[in-house]
Formats: structure tokens, C-alpha cells, sequence
């Protein structure tokens, strides 16, 4: 029965002598405690789900469901039951330090609902200082109440075990000591990184740096070596500019934890670089076949600069241009000029019989005015100029008188000495006898009909070999 429920039973009592007489007996309800009869719980991951085998929450990952059942045989009361948490106390039954309970003193985390339900989440703001892989046991008394002062309690234990918390950083997108092109071996350590992340571990586990990559200003891989002493070295490439692009995780070493990436760059400025010319062959040039020299073609300014490398060009769209007109080099002056013609240049022999190889110095410079010279070379091959042939001394032959005729050729090469001689022949045929030739110019010419031979107006006489007449003669004569 329920407080203050009453009830009532009459009896009807009779004697022999006695009239019958009505008893009523009048029964008044009291409160009875309630009973906690039983009390379940198990582990849920962070998506509610049951895990079994288990009855250890872990902080951050897991956390603890229960149920408290109990009963009241007072009538009405099992539907007003109230529970709550008590004060909790370690394994030892000793009261936690603060960093475990809220505001209210109780166990962080516990929630008790009306019908007996709990549930305990461990985070790491109030259980995060629990080593990893070591366990904390918290007891905590459940007490249900009737709400006419009857009451149970029952104990609930909780373990929990510690949970790895992972690095914390404060900057993930750092700037390093700005570089400049060609800077040459660099090494950036563990610690340097670490600063400027502003990393940190609220287990106080040692940070470590890992998988750093670096990329250059056009996304081209650079190669970086871990030296296993904290350090990390890498070379910049030749004419590199432009930022460095770095990625690099930080962890705190232990199994399954969770890492940090950061984003960090290095700046690189951009230096001149001087340009660097090259000896080249220009071009070449046929002699002169002629009295008067023969120029070359003309030769462009960009002729030149084709043989000139300077890695601005790509990179900062330097532009280079010759530095005055090309110069021919001393000892080469007296074999001729190397001249302006119209936009462009080029050599003109002194000598038309000229012919061999002229350099030429030529300067470059960038737009800032960087300089670099080289040499280019002209070649002028020679041709075979003819020959010229003479007959200093003129001989004749007569028609039926003097037959034969000699002498001796003159000769003289301007492509030298070597070139001044004959093809020997000792038949050459003509149209009224022949001519036999000797290599030195000797020459010997037979009439062989001269019965033939009328002069004009019908005078027989001496037809005189002039020098002209001796060249019609000798059309095949070879020098």
C-alpha cells in the first residue's frame, strides 16, 4: 500500500448471550524502501555502437552505458523513482583530485537520466593526464529514491584507460629564412620546424618531424635527405629561384596517433647571372675571283646571340643584345674590316685573293648589364682564279718556206707559284697544223698546209703569229 492508503475489513462477532456485534479494523499504508535489483553496462564507440569483450572505456574513443534497475512493492511508487549520482572516489574509496569531477563535484562525464540509464564519456580535458595504456577505476554510488524518503544505493565501478593525444600545432602554414638563387646546401632541423609550427604535445611526448617533401616554383620535385641527427638538407638546383614549397608532419611517435601537417615556404631571390658566349664559326665565304675584294654575306646580330646562354632569359625574361660592332682581333686587322651594313654586319677582304680564317670578338650584355665576350670565326675558302698566259715573243711560219715556229709562253697565277704550269701535249691539233706544248710553256707549232695558206689580196706571204692569233691557235692550251 501506498503512504497513507488505507483500508478497511469488518467482522461480525457474535456470543451465546450476546447480541452480534460489527469489528472494523482499519489498515494504514507505510512507505517501504525501494530496491535496486540489478545493474548492466557495456561499451560503445564514438558511433554508438556495442563493443564486446570489452568493459574499459578509453578517453577520446570509447565511452561507458549502463542501466540501474529497481523496484518498490509500495503502490504507485516504481512510476516517481529518481536517481543519482553520489560522490565518486577512486579504486581505494579515496576522493579524486579535481582535474576528474565538473563544477558540481561529480565524476566528469556521467549523466544519469530519470528511468536509471547512464552514460560516461571520458575526454581529454579532464582525463587526458591518464598515461596511455594505463587505467584509472573511479566508483561512483547510484542512489534511487521513492520521494517519501525511502531510499537504495548501489555502487557502479568505471574504468577507463588512457588515450595517446596527438600533437597540437599553432601555425600550419610557416615562412623560413628567405634564400638566394644558387644558395647551395641548406639544412633546416627538427626544432626550427618545430618553433614555428608552434607544436606541442599535452602528453609531453617528443615531437619528431617526418615526410618532409619540398617542391620548386614550377612544382618540380627537390631532393631532400634526412641526415637521422634532426637535420634535413637539400641543394638547390642551378639557377633555382623562386619559393620553395615545403610539407612535413609532425607526431609525437606513438602507435595509431593522429599527425599534423604543416605547410611551410622559403623564399628565393633572384641574382643576375652573367651570360656566358661561346666560340663559334660564323659563316664562310668563297675568294674573290675578281681584282676587287668580295664581302661576305651579312651576319645578324642574333647569329650571335645564338651562342650565348644565360638562364635569365627563361626565368626573368632577360634580353640580350651585341655590345657595339664586332671587332676584328689584332692579328687578323690587316686582312680586312668587319663593318656595319644596314642592321647587320659584315667582313670585306683587303686582298680579293684573300682567303683563309678571320676572328672576330664580339660582347654580349644582359639588361643588367652584365658582360661576356667570345669569338666568332669567318672562313674564307679559296677558288681557282685563271690564269694568265703570255707569248713575249711571237714566231711565224711562211707557206712553202719556213714551216715551223717556237717559243715560249708566259704565265702567271695569283693563287701562287704552285698554280703557273701547263699540261704537256704533244699533239694539239689545229686548222692548218698542230702545236706541241711542254709543261715550263715550250711551244712548237708545224704548218702542215701551208700550200693552203692565201693572204689577203692575193699576196703569198709571211702570216705573222701575234699574240691574239696565237690565242685562237691554242683555244685548248691547259694550265
Amino acid at each position: 500500500m501506498a503512504v497513507g492508503e488505507t483500508a478497511t475489513e469488518t467482522f461480525t462477532v457474535r456470543g451465546p448471550n450476546a447480541a452480534p456485534t460489527t469489528l472494523v479494523v482499519t489498515i494504514t499504508g507505510t512507505n517501504d524502501a525501494p530496491e535496486i535489483t540489478h545493474v548492466e553496462q557495456h561499451i560503445e564507440n564514438a558511433q554508438n555502437q556495442k563493443i564486446s569483450g570489452i568493459d574499459t572505456a578509453e578517453v577520446d574513443t570509447t565511452h561507458v552505458v549502463g542501466q540501474v534497475t529497481a523496484r518498490d512493492i509500495d503502490n504507485g511508487d516504481e512510476l516517481s523513482l529518481a536517481y543519482k549520482a553520489g560522490v565518486p572516489t577512486d579504486s581505494q574509496g579515496q576522493s579524486l583530485p579535481k582535474e576528474f569531477l565538473d563544477g558540481n563535484g561529480h565524476l566528469a562525464g556521467l549523466t544519469v537520466d530519470g528511468h536509471g540509464g547512464y552514460t560516461f564519456i571520458p575526454d581529454s580535458a579532464h582525463f587526458g593526464n591518464i598515461p596511455p595504456g594505463q587505467t584509472q577505476v573511479f566508483k561512483v554510488p547510484i542512489e534511487v529514491t521513492d520521494g517519501h524518503g525511502g531510499k537504495d544505493t548501489q555502487e557502479i565501478t568505471l574504468t577507463v584507460v588512457g588515450h595517446n593525444r596527438p600533437p597540437e600545432v599553432t601555425n600550419t602554414d610557416i615562412h623560413l629564412v628567405a634564400q638566394k638563387e644558387d644558395f647551395g646546401t641548406q639544412r633546416v632541423t627538427t626544432q626550427e620546424l618545430l618553433r614555428l609550427a608552434g607544436a606541442t604535445d599535452p602528453d609531453g611526448d617528443t615531437l619528431h618531424v617526418t615526410h618532409v617533401k619540398i617542391t620548386g616554383a614550377g612544382g618540380a620535385p627537390v631532393s631532400v635527405q634526412d641526415n637521422g641527427q634532426g637535420e634535413f638538407i637539400f641543394t638547390s638546383k642551378q639557377d633555382q629561384h623562386g619559393d620553395l614549397h615545403f610539407t612535413f608532419e609532425v607526431t609525437d611517435g606513438m602507435p595509431h596517433s593522429q599527425v599534423r601537417t604543416v605547410s611551410a615556404t622559403l623564399p628565393v631571390t633572384a641574382v643576375n647571372d652573367k651570360p656566358v658566349a661561346s666560340d663559334f664559326r660564323l659563316g664562310s665565304v668563297t675568294e674573290s675571283t675578281t681584282s676587287t675584294p668580295k664581302p661576305t654575306r651579312v651576319f645578324t646580330e642574333q647569329e650571335f646571340l645564338n651562342h650565348v646562354k644565360d638562364p635569365d632569359i627563361a626565368t626573368d625574361h632577360d634580353v640580350l643584345h651585341l655590345t657595339g660592332t664586332p671587332t676584328l682581333v689584332s692579328g687578323d686587322q690587316s686582312k680586312g674590316r668587319f663593318e656595319v651594313s644596314g642592321n647587320d654586319y659584315r667582313f670585306v677582304p683587303n686582298n680579293p685573293n684573300f682567303h683563309g680564317t678571320v676572328h672576330v670578338t664580339y660582347e654580349v650584355t644582359d639588361s643588367s648589364g652584365a658582360k661576356a665576350t667570345a669569338q666568332a670565326a669567318i672562313v674564307v675558302t679559296p677558288t681557282n682564279d685563271p690564269a694568265a698566259i703570255t707569248n713575249p715573243h711571237p714566231d711565224f711560219v711562211e707557206e712553202d718556206g719556213k714551216a715551223t715556229a717556237h717559243g715560249k709562253l708566259g704565265i702567271t697565277d695569283v693563287d701562287g707559284h704552285s698554280e703557273e704550269s701547263f699540261h704537256a701535249n704533244s699533239h694539239i691539233g689545229g686548222k692548218f697544223g698542230y702545236l706541241q706544248l711542254d709543261s715550263d710553256g715550250n711551244w712548237n707549232y708545224v704548218l702542215t698546209r701551208g700550200d693552203k695558206l692565201v693572204c689577203s689580196n692575193s699576196v703569198k706571204a709571211v702570216s705573222l703569229l701575234s699574240t691574239s692569233r696565237l690565242h685562237l691557235e691554242m683555244e685548248r692550251i691547259m694550265t
